[in-house]
């Protein structure tokens, strides 16, 4: 699984809550080269801050499912539901095939934590603040 992301909207300070709502991009997900999600106007940082904090949840219980839902959609953009130890199940409101994926968790893992490590540099680089820092000012 691959996770790309472009950033198309750059709010104008680093105020918490202008990243984290306005902070925006085109974000695309493949799984063995297939095309399983691909739109614009993604809240990025939002999105960061709601994988770190499952990935963080999951270092105790890899059976728990990864929901995002956003403050801009009434239902869950993506839903990863582990089948076992070692299979997930993909499935999003705009997902490209018609029917869920299955792939291996540790590849949905790795490719979050890459998510969340490539968006904290851009962060970093941009407004000097990471994930890290935004999770902890926004309590």
């Amino acid at each position: 699984m691959q996770i790309i992301y472009e950033v198309t909207d750059w709010p104008k300070t680093n105020a918490v809550v202008d990243l984290i709502a306005y902070f925006e991009g085109n974000l695309a997900i493949t799984v063995d080269g297939k095309f399983f999600f691909d739109e614009s106007g993604v809240p990025l940082v939002e999105l960061g801050l709601v994988v770190q904090r499952w990935l963080t949840e999951i270092e105790g219980d890899e059976s728990k499912t990864f929901v995002y839902l956003s403050m801009d959609h009434d239902e869950a953009i993506f839903v990863f539901k582990p089948v076992n130890q070692n299979e997930i199940i993909l499935e999003s409101i705009w997902q490209l095939p018609e029917m869920p994926i299955t792939t291996s968790f540790s590849q949905v893992k790795d490719a979050l934590i890459k998510y969340t490590q490539d968006l904290s540099i851009t962060l970093d680089k941009h407004y000097g603040t990471d994930l890290k820092n935004i999770a902890r000012q926004n309590v």
